[in-house]
C-alpha cells in the first residue's frame, strides 16, 4: 500500500504500538503526526501548600516540555504542554466550603 501524499495522525505515538503503527505509515511513504498530551498544571508554575509533589511534578512537566521543544525545534517538531489554570467548578466551590470548616 503506497500512502505517499497521505497524513496520519497518531495518538500516543511515543512508545509501544502507538509507535511501531507510526513507523509502519512512514515506511508506506506517509507523513506522520505523532501526539501525545502532556498535562500540566498552573501549580507547575506557582506553590500551593499541602501540594509539594504534585507541584513539583507539574513543574518537571512544564521543563521536559520546554527542553524537548528546543531539542527538536530544527527537526520543526512543536511540543507543547496543556496547562489549565484555575478553573471554578462545583467541585472547586465545595471544596472551599468544607475547607473553610476545617481546623488545623
Amino acid at each position: 500500500m503506497d500512502l505517499a501524499g497521505k497524513v496520519a495522525v497518531v495518538t500516543g505515538g511515543a512508545s509501544g504500538i502507538g509507535l511501531a503503527a507510526a513507523r509502519a505509515f512512514m515506511e508506506k511513504g506517509a507523513k506522520v503526526v505523532i501526539a501525545d498530551v502532556n498535562m500540566t498544571s498552573i501549580l507547575g508554575s506557582v506553590g500551593e501548600p499541602n501540594a509539594f509533589a504534585y507541584n513539583a511534578s507539574k513543574g518537571a512537566v512544564n521543563l521536559m516540555t520546554k527542553s524537548l521543544a528546543l531539542q527538536y525545534a530544527d527537526r520543526n517538531i512543536r511540543v507543547n504542554a496543556v496547562e489549565p489554570g484555575y478553573i471554578e467548578s462545583e467541585w472547586s466551590i465545595e471544596m472551599r466550603w468544607v475547607r473553610s470548616f476545617m481546623m488545623g
